[in-house]
């Protein structure tokens, strides 16, 4: 193992990082939503004690996250919720023309998963459900909802068919539905089938999607493979159109490396420096599932020359070197 210094840095600007010390949090924070709003990051994510779900925290430079709270206190749970304790995941937080928005999934008092979504004053909370599901499909699950606005300044819900939770498993279709101007309903009936699990590498599960638009393309990142495995990886796909059709890169961008298995439910936002960087959540080396914690990871996407989007410092293990703290230290690549 060889250790080359990159850079003497503080992180107080983005513009001159090369990366970042991980995981930045070192908690059980699966599934991060991550939102740049009003010069202050925001990550929001699965997971919570019984006195609330979905904590927040917050960074001013990524590296340095406080816990700010719970979107949803116990006493917010939606009534039409199967139970106020279990079966909450996949947060995210949305400014939708100005109104915070929190996206997440829940099981029904039917039993079928569902997407939910709650309103709120500022972006802290607390959340209020608007006391249905946002969408339900009685025959099938529906999970991982994530939001994005297109060139027409029209926003988008995009989530996954829990097809892998059927019997006989069924495909794991990601879909989208354009949202309404509040984002609390649908502007029509029109939904689109944006990609499903065809690719070797996926086996049975496409989940987790993030739409971001970039240079006339937008960028699809969603996981594959299954969350409580090592090969739990990140894949893209990019269309010229909102609704397709999409044209997946082929092989991950994202996989298990060095000291991080099964990495995978990303966020992918654009910083106030102009970078583009990617939010996950990771296992620890043989720590994978049970009752192990998946902490946060972040990282820059550069684009190749062909435009598609490659992780800065894959395989790298970044660590501070010992008596440092992370705002003034040299950049350390553990090389494996």
């Amino acid at each position: 193992m060889s250790i080359i210094i990159i850079a003497f840095l503080g992180l107080t600007s983005l513009s001159s990082v090369q990366g970042f010390y991980n995981p930045v949090i070192n908690e059980n924070v699966p599934d991060p939503g991550a939102i740049l709003y009003d010069n202050e990051y925001y990550v929001v994510t699965t997971s919570g004690p019984l006195d609330g779900k979905f904590p927040i925290h917050k960074s001013s430079d990524l590296q340095n996250w406080d816990f700010m709270g719970y979107a949803l206190p116990r006493d917010h749970s939606p009534q039409w919720a199967q139970s106020p304790d279990t079966d909450f995941w996949a947060p995210e937080l949305h400014v939708i023309n100005g109104m915070f928005r929190l996206y997440f999934t829940a099981r029904h008092s039917s039993g079928v998963l569902c997407i939910g979504v709650a309103t709120a004053d500022n972006i802290l909370g607390p959340y209020t459900d608007i006391g249905s599901p946002l969408f339900q499909n009685p025959n099938m699950g529906s999970i991982d909802a994530t939001v994005f606005k297109d060139e027409f300044q029209d926003y988008w819900l995009v989530w996954k068919d829990d097809g892998n939770g059927k019997n006989p498993q069924q495909p794991t279709i990601i879909r989208s539905k354009r949202l309404s101007y509040s984002g609390l309903s649908f502007e029509d009936s029109a939904m689109y089938e944006l990609i499903k699990n065809d690719q070797p590498w996926e086996g049975d599960v496409t989940e987790g999607p993030w739409m971001i638009r970039k240079d006339g393309f937008y960028y699809l990142f969603y996981s594959g493979h299954g969350y409580c495995d090592q090969s739990y990886s990140v894949g893209v796909a990019r269309s010229r159109s909102p609704w397709g059709p999409f044209k997946k890169k082929g092989s991950p961008i994202l996989f298990s490396s060095g000291n991080w298995q099964g990495p995978g439910h990303c966020s992918v936002i654009k910083t106030s420096s102009d970078d583009w960087v990617i939010i996950y959540h990771s296992w620890m080396n043989n720590q994978v599932c049970g009752n192990n914690k998946r902490v946060m990871l972040a990282d820059f996407i550069d684009w190749d020359w062909n435009q598609w989007p490659q992780l800065r410092n894959m395989g790298a293990l970044m660590s501070p070197k010992e008596g440092s703290s992370a705002n003034s230290l040299e950049l350390l690549f553990l090389q494996q």
